[in-house]
């Protein structure tokens, strides 16, 4: 599905000569990659699919993945322009990269994910985890942690073992060994999510790749410490834990299986604290120190949440857990939620930020968006551009397919 959607991110260039009298093109239609040369003459663009060109290290990224049997635009040794640049002038190579995110997918594989054989959800949710991963691992970087715990036992329990949990683009070999070695808890296996996130995050954070972290929950129940205790609290721990790594710069993103033992409540407090929004305090619960009180006894290490008056609007997902469809879908909007809106200007060039406005950027052949626009584009550095508001939340989205990037030469200085 990921090829027929043609995802966004380009992560290598190629290189073509066009006439130093045109505007920079870059597209990035199913990880395609643009260079640009500029001389005293004037500029050049190039553009193809990542895996071509005359970069011999480039390669295939994976089985089907991007370069499959392709050659870019100019491939064939055709020059455009004027014959002065086409015999070489001294020239700046550059394009665009979008960053790559690393998402590490935590799955509660607790005893109710078996409790309603034939018609358990573990199975469905295995399979419509491996298809996305399967659709975005040339894009996204996953790796994947499952856990469960035992009253009196191992709590949290985790398979693997958080330091050997690897990360990596094209890592759904990886993914589909450890979720294929699970079955059932040989005992009452419970839901410690708080304590599972706060092992999850050292090692997100001690991962060295750039690029946004996050972490995607899937679960289909609501937490506990292993001990089956006052569910607001074991509420409360995750949501601590949820917001201590979103202010360590690590956000969440949720997906539940619809069934009795999940509160969307919950799920819509995860969502909110995962994304660094105000959560509303837990009906019946009048204030924060009426929720210490209750909570006093919660296990050594729980971080308590931080509570608001009103709760924010974080969107979270759900499904049918035999509903391999609904599921297949609910993940692709999560997953691809995790697109990166940050691109990187790869090369030894800068954007010369007077000159900024002048530049064109397009989803999907839609209007421009408006550069300094809460909901078009903005400048971080010399050497980045981001996508803000409504403009990030349409790449991010499943249906999006192509991003174009239409920029003068005179956009560009030498770094």
């Amino acid at each position: 599905m990921a090829n027929e959607r043609a995802l966004t991110y380009i992560d290598r260039m190629f290189r073509a000569k066009f006439s130093g009298l045109l505007r920079l093109a870059a597209v990035a239609p199913a990880l395609w990659g643009v260079a640009l040369g500029c001389s005293a003459l004037g500029c050049s663009a190039a553009g193809g699919s990542a895996g071509g060109g005359d970069d011999p290290a480039a390669g295939n990224s994976g089985p089907g993945g991007p370069g499959a049997g392709s050659q870019p635009p100019g491939s064939s040794g055709a020059l455009f322009g004027s014959e002065a640049d086409s015999v070489g002038c001294n020239q700046l190579e550059f394009g665009f990269e979008a960053q790559t995110p690393t998402a590490l997918i935590i799955v509660d594989r607790s005893s109710s994910q078996w409790d309603q054989y034939p018609n358990h959800t573990w199975e469905p949710m295995k399979q419509g985890l491996l298809n996305v991963v399967a659709e975005v691992q040339s894009d996204i970087r996953v790796g994947v942690v499952t856990y469960t715990g035992q009253n009196g036992g191992v709590c949290p329990d985790l398979f693997p073992a958080m330091n050997q949990v690897t990360f990596g683009k094209d890592n759904l070999p990886a993914v589909q060994a450890t979720l294929g070695g699970i079955d059932r808890p040989p005992y009452k296996g419970e839901t410690p999510t708080a304590a599972t996130i706060l092992q999850a995050l050292p090692a997100l954070q001690a991962d060295p790749s750039p690029g946004e972290k996050v972490m995607l929950l899937v679960t289909d129940g609501d937490p506990d410490f292993c001990n089956d205790p006052d569910r607001v609290c074991a509420m409360d721990a995750v949501i601590g834990a949820v917001q201590a790594a979103f202010a360590a710069g690590v956000s969440t993103a949720v997906f539940g299986l619809r069934r009795a033992e999940l509160s969307e409540q919950h799920l819509r407090d995860v969502a909110n604290a995962g994304a660094g929004q105000p959560v509303a305090l837990p009906p019946g619960v009048n204030s924060e120190e009426d929720l210490r009180n209750r909570c006093r006894d919660n296990p050594p290490g729980m971080l308590p949440g931080t509570y608001s008056a009103t709760s924010g609007n974080a969107q979270f997902f759900q499904a049918n857990g035999t509903d391999e469809a609904a599921l297949g879908a609910a993940l692709d909007s999560v997953i691809y939620g995790i697109r990166s809106c940050v691109f990187d200007l790869a090369g030894a060039v800068e954007i010369n930020p007077e000159r900024v406005g002048a530049a064109r950027i397009t989803i999907d052949g839609g209007p421009a968006l408006v550069f300094g626009d809460p909901n078009g584009w903005q400048l971080l550095t010399e050497t980045q551009i981001e996508l803000v508001g409504s403009a990030c939340q349409q790449l991010k989205n499943p249906a999006t397919g192509r991003v174009s990037f239409d920029f003068p030469c005179d956009v560009f200085g030498p770094r």
